[in-house]
C-alpha cells in the first residue's frame, strides 16, 4: 500500500492537481516529510489547477522558500513566487524573489535550469521596471551560461540597448541572428525572433542615414 505522500505525487504527475492538494495537506503535519517540500507541492498543485488561486499558491511558495531543507526546493519555490508576482504585475517584489533564487544557486553551486530561468526572468522584470542597465547585465550573464536562453536574451538585450540609446551596440547584436539557432532551440521560435530583430535592425539602419556606418 502506497503512502499518502506517494499517492499525492502520483496524482500530481497525472495532472490531477485538485485531487492531490488535500493529500499533500495531510502530509504537512507528518514529521517524516520535509515541510518545505510539501508546501512547494501544495503551491504547484494550487497554481496548476484550471481555477488557479495565485495568491494562495504564492503564499505556499513563500513559506516553502523559507522552510525547505533542500536548496533546490528553496530555489524553485523562490522562482515560482517570482513568476507569479510578475504575472500579478508586481515586478518590484518579483525581482526580490527571483534574485533570491539566483543567490541560492550561487551559494550552493546549483547552476541548474532553475538558476538560469530565474536569472533571465529577473532581467525581464528589471527591464519592465525601466532598469535597463541592470537588465542588460543579466541578459549577458544568461547568454554566457545557457544556449537555450541565449536567443531570447539577445533579443531582449537589443530592446534594452535601444531603450538607453546605445544604437551601435544594438545593431551589432542584431547581426548575431545571422547565426543558426542553438541545438535544441525551437526553429519556429528562432524564426520569429529573427523577424523581430530584422524590424529593429531596419529601424536602426534608417535612423542612422549613413550607409558607411554599417559597412563593417
Amino acid at each position: 500500500m502506497i503512502s499518502t505522500y506517494e499517492h499525492a505525487l502520483k496524482l500530481e504527475n497525472e495532472g490531477r492537481f485538485l485531487a492531490a492538494i488535500p493529500l499533500f495537506k495531510e502530509c504537512l503535519d507528518d514529521k517524516n516529510y520535509d515541510y518545505g517540500d510539501i508546501l512547494f507541492h501544495c503551491g504547484w498543485c494550487t497554481e496548476s489547477t484550471e481555477i488557479a488561486d495565485r495568491q494562495l499558491a504564492l503564499s505556499y511558495y513563500k513559506k516553502a522558500a523559507k522552510k525547505a531543507a533542500h536548496p533546490v526546493c528553496k530555489m524553485n519555490s523562490s522562482f515560482r513566487a517570482g513568476w507569479i508576482l510578475m504575472h500579478l504585475n508586481n515586478n518590484t517584489d518579483a525581482i526580490e524573489w527571483l534574485r533570491n533564487a539566483v543567490q541560492i544557486g550561487h551559494s550552493e553551486g546549483e547552476f541548474n535550469s532553475i538558476y538560469t530561468e530565474a536569472l533571465y526572468w529577473c532581467a525581464v522584470a528589471l527591464e519592465a521596471e525601466g532598469r535597463f542597465l541592470d537588465a542588460i547585465n543579466l541578459y549577458r550573464a544568461v547568454k554566457g551560461i545557457s544556449d537555450q536562453l541565449s536567443p531570447e536574451s539577445r533579443y531582449r538585450e537589443i530592446i534594452s540597448l535601444i531603450a538607453i540609446g546605445n544604437y551601435s551596440e544594438a545593431y551589432s547584436m542584431c547581426k548575431t541572428f545571422s547565426e543558426p539557432a542553438p541545438g535544441g532551440f525551437s526553429e519556429e521560435r528562432y524564426e520569429e525572433l529573427k523577424k523581430l530583430v530584422e524590424k529593429e535592425r531596419d529601424i536602426l539602419e534608417y535612423s542612422f542615414n549613413d550607409d558607411t556606418y554599417f559597412s563593417n
